[in-house]
């Protein structure tokens, strides 16, 4: 019975370590790589989007959450996002969508 607790506290122990060790390993490797970071929110969002989709040149994963698109509506910007995601197609970018539809 003894042993077992004590060889239970040694993997505790083991686990904390692991993971002090994982959360500073973590760091160095966030210091080493910075990102460059900006916000798109609000009404940045929309042509920060079709920017990233017209550049592209080799793939786009894109996760879609309740789409709505109407083809008498070709001005809206659901549409023109769409219609860039067809013209990245076309220019031979590989394209993976998942979309989640509306709960309700």
């Amino acid at each position: 019975m003894k042993i077992t607790i004590c060889t239970h506290k040694v993997k505790l122990k083991k686990a904390i370590f692991a993971c002090i060790l994982l959360v500073s390993f973590t760091h160095i490797v966030w210091a080493a790589y910075p990102a460059k970071v900006r916000d798109i929110s609000g009404r940045e969002y929309f042509q920060a989007v079709k920017e990233a989709i017209d550049n592209a040149g080799q793939s786009i994963s894109a996760a879609l959450y309740a789409v709505s698109l109407r083809e008498d509506q070709p001005n809206s910007q659901v549409y023109q996002l769409c219609q860039s995601l067809v013209d990245a197609k076309n220019r031979d970018v590989d394209i993976r969508v998942c979309e989640f539809p509306a709960q309700g």
